[in-house]
């Protein structure tokens, strides 16, 4: 089973706990991808996460294009129109969704129906 979680921004106690929940999901032979709407958020500045990375992270805003968009919010279609075609690539068995009001959040539920 591949299990994919959603968020918008990753920082550093998010991923603690995902290493921890890869840990436990690789028990049972599951995999976790994790995926994030955007790779920095003014609001939390993590810095970078790369080295503490143990499972796939997919980027749906990367960093440079945020210079040329700006700063994106969880309210942002951008993201959620690209969440699609990474699911269909990945083929997620289970997808942790991130509320119910987002665009991402819509788009995730709308995948998986």
């Amino acid at each position: 089973m591949h299990v994919v979680i959603i968020f918008h921004n990753l920082g550093g106690y998010h991923i603690a706990r995902l290493r921890a929940a890869q840990k436990l999901l690789a028990e049972k032979h599951f995999t976790l991808t994790a995926i994030q709407e955007t790779a920095s958020a003014g609001e939390h500045p993590w810095g970078s996460i790369n080295q503490k990375l143990t499972f796939p992270l997919i980027t749906l805003i990367p960093s440079p294009e945020l210079n040329q968009l700006g700063e994106i919010n969880p309210q942002s279609p951008i993201a959620a129109q690209r969440l699609p075609p990474y699911l269909d690539k990945i083929k997620p068995d289970i997808i942790i969704i991130p509320g119910w009001g987002f665009p991402i959040a819509r788009a995730a539920l709308t995948w998986a129906h």
